[in-house]
């Protein structure tokens, strides 16, 4: 019903984190490989495509776009920023989205977490967090900790 205090109704970062673990864990097919990241630390680039110019690391403003009911662009469906798209000036609106998405940058604490490809947080969760796209996602990293720590205990039963 539009209820403005979500705080009262969210669930828990730890128990966000456990429910992803046992539907992780449920999933036989990437069980392992899950197993396998948390052993080794799971320090991989999430980024599985080349593009050092772009502050995302996803497809947002690389590749793909969002666009709303009003007519406005942005690089996906969680950004607040947009910009006017006009029949006819794909072109420019397109320039203007690369531009924006190149300035983002994401915390030092999440460039160098360890466990980076196992945190489901992007650029825009940061924002939508923390109101700024280098915001640590404080939320997620208790969510990610939680997820790893139930992971293990599904995995050592």
């Amino acid at each position: 019903n539009g209820c403005s205090e979500y705080e009262s109704i969210r669930l828990s970062a730890e128990e966000c984190g456990k429910i992803r673990a046992y539907l992780d864990y449920r999933d036989e097919s990437s069980r392992d490989k899950k197993k396998q990241l948390i052993a080794d630390g799971a320090k991989i680039d999430r980024l599985n495509v080349e593009c050092p110019e772009s502050g995302t690391k996803c497809m947002a403003g690389r590749c793909s776009f969002w666009m709303t009911w009003q007519g406005k662009m942005s690089a996906c469906g969680m950004f607040a920023d947009t910009v006017d798209y006009k029949i006819g000036n794909f072109d420019r609106a397109w320039s203007q989205i690369v531009e924006k998405t190149n300035l983002v940058t994401y915390p030092d604490e999440c460039n160098e977490c360890k466990y980076g490809t196992l945190c489901t947080c992007c650029a825009a969760i940061n924002f939508a967090e923390g109101g700024a796209f280098n915001a640590v996602p404080k939320f997620f990293c208790d969510m990610t900790d939680a997820y790893i720590k139930e992971f293990e205990r599904l995995s050592s039963m």
